[in-house]
C-alpha cells in the first residue's frame, strides 16, 4: 500500500547516471525520526528530475520539508533507509526548516563514520570494505565538524583523463577524513573560489555510505549545509 513520509531534506546529491540522491529525516510535531532515502525502482536507484519535481516544476532543496509519496521499503545491504518512490505522484513542499532543527539531528561526537583505515589515492578514511559495510546497518549520518575545508584538486578520471574533484577535509571522533563531495551546490561554490579552497567555519556534513563498488563502499559528502542555505541562499 502506498504511503507518504514527511522528511526534512538534508541531502540532494549527484547520483549516476544522471539523477540525484535525495535523503532526509522523518519529521513531525514531536521532532525528527528515522532517515529516509527515496529511490527509483530502476537498478541504478537514482531519482530523475521528473520524479523529484514539485507540481510547479521546482526542485527540492536542503531544508525543505517534503511530503514524499512512496510504495514500499527497499533496504539494500547497509542502505537500510531506502524506500521506493511513487513515480505517478508529485512530491509536495510543505515548508522550510530552520538551521536549529537540523542541529538536533547531528550525530554524537564520539560516533565514528563507519570503519576507518581504508583510503583511496586522493582520499583519507573514505572507503569501507564490503564485508565491513554489511554489518553497519545504516548508510547516513549528519556531523558538525569543528573545522571543514573544501578543496578542489586535479585527480585521474577515466583512462587518460584528469578532472577536478572537490573533497571535504575534516576531523570527527578524533579521526581525520578526506571524502568526495557530491553536493552540486557545494561543488560549484568551491570551484569558484580562488585556488579552489573554501573554509567553512560552521557547517554540517551529511555523509552517505555508497553502495558497494569493486569490493568497497565509499563515504561521500552528500551535502554541505550552512546557515545561509537554511535561509534560502
Amino acid at each position: 500500500m502506498a504511503y507518504i513520509k514527511r522528511i526534512l531534506c538534508l541531502a540532494s546529491s549527484r547520483r549516476p547516471p544522471a539523477g540525484r540522491c535525495i535523503a532526509g529525516l522523518e519529521c513531525d510535531d514531536d521532532g525528527l525520526g528515522a532517515w529516509v532515502r527515496p529511490v527509483s525502482p530502476r537498478r541504478s536507484r537514482e531519482v530523475s528530475e521528473e520524479e523529484r519535481a514539485y507540481r510547479d516544476g521546482s526542485e527540492p532543496r536542503v531544508f525543505d520539508l517534503i511530503d514524499v509519496p512512496l510504495l514500499s521499503r527497499a533496504p539494500s545491504g547497509h542502505q537500510t533507509e531506502n524506500h521506493v518512490l511513487d513515480p505517478s505522484r508529485y512530491w509536495e513542499r510543505v515548508g522550510r526548516a530552520p538551521w536549529e532543527r537540523a542541529l538536533a539531528a547531528v550525530a554524537p561526537v564520539d560516533a565514528p563514520l563507519w570503519a576507518s583505515g581504508g583510503s583511496t589515492v586522493g582520499g583519507l578514511n573514505d572507503r569501507v570494505p564490503d564485508e565491513a559495510a554489511a554489518v553497519e546497518g545504516r548508510s547516513l549520518m549528519l556531523v558538525r565538524p569543528a573545522h571543514l575545508t573544501l578543496e578542489a584538486t586535479e585527480e585521474a578520471g577515466a583512462p587518460g583523463t584528469v578532472r577536478r574533484r572537490v573533497r571535504a577535509a575534516f576531523e570527527w571522533a578524533e579521526i581525520t577524513y578526506r571524502i568526495t563531495v557530491t553536493d552540486p551546490v557545494a561543488e560549484e561554490r568551491c570551484l569558484a573560489e580562488p585556488g579552489g579552497i573554501l573554509v567553512l567555519p560552521d557547517a554540517l556534513v551529511c555523509v552517505s555510505l555508497s553502495e558497494g563498488y569493486k569490493g568497497f563502499a565509499y563515504k561521500l559528502a552528500a551535502s554541505v549545509l550552512t546557515p545561509g542555505r537554511a535561509g534560502g541562499a
